[in-house]
């Protein structure tokens, strides 16, 4: 069917105010984007800033050093003691922060709920929070980190400055005590008494004949008592599931060797 020229104009009509409304929109969903750029980036540009440098800028409150008290005759009665904080942020740990702490409480004596507490804390707030790990560190432990840091482990005992391997010195006190099975004797002795030592004894005969049955025997029960009997934190914990891991599974190899070779 032919359109009639005032269908076409009528048409056309249509499409033309549809343009229009379409455009007027587009048009005033500009503007409105428009004035809300300007009001951010004008009038709101110096709120933003200062959020910007919050995340940037990371404030700490340094505590002031008191002044010496005395007392009317001049006798001191408070004064200033050096005391030394050490704070960890965990976007500084590398991504590690467990082995951080392993390798820190190796260096100064930080009791194991404190150190459980300052785990749990840095895990949970943001990574650019400080946290403290260790409070009132003496000088000492201080110096201990700087040497760590630039010249490498130090502990105050001369010869661990440039030390033999943790296995050649094994082996040597093995053989010194009379073999594993003396060794073994003692350790199982101090079990109850001493389990520190006693774990001592245990890593000489384990590093110095990881293949010696009578080691690893040794290695597993010792730590396997020290675990049940003994308040530990979880880093302890599983650095010694992991050593008794290794002993167990040299245990199964042997076992699965001896029956493959009674089988042939």
């Amino acid at each position: 069917m032919k359109r009639t020229a005032k269908d076409s104009q009528t048409s056309s009509r249509s499409l033309t105010r549809r343009a229009l409304m379409l455009g007027g929109a587009q048009a005033a969903v500009v503007a409105v984007l428009g004035m809300r750029m300007r009001y951010l980036q004008l009038e709101q540009a110096d709120q933003f800033k200062l959020l910007a440098e919050e995340n940037r800028i990371n404030i700490r409150l340094i505590p002031p050093a008191r002044g010496q008290i005395y007392d009317r005759n001049g006798v001191v009665i408070a004064e200033n003691v050096p005391s030394y904080r050490i704070n960890m942020v965990r976007e500084d740990a590398g991504g590690d922060v467990d082995l951080v702490l392993r390798r820190l409480s190796a260096l100064v004596p930080i009791a194991p709920e404190q150190l459980e507490r300052a785990n749990t804390d840095l895990k949970r707030l943001r990574g650019d929070t400080p946290v403290t790990v260790a409070d009132r560190v003496s000088w000492e432990d201080i110096s201990k980190m700087v040497m760590r840091r630039y010249v490498g482990w130090w502990n105050d005992i001369p010869s661990h400055w440039t030390d033999a391997s943790f296995d050649a010195q094994s082996a040597a006190i093995t053989e010194l005590a009379g073999g594993v099975a003396a060794l073994d004797l003692r350790a199982r002795a101090l079990m109850d008494q001493d389990i520190v030592m006693a774990s001592h004894i245990a890593d000489w005969a384990w590093f110095g004949n990881p293949g010696d049955p009578v080691a690893q025997r040794l290695l597993i029960d010792v730590y396997a008592h020290r675990i049940v009997n003994t308040e530990s934190n979880t880093q302890e914990i599983l650095a010694w599931l992991e050593a008794m891991t290794q002993a167990r599974r040299l245990q199964l190899a042997a076992t699965e060797g001896g029956a493959s070779a009674g089988s042939e």
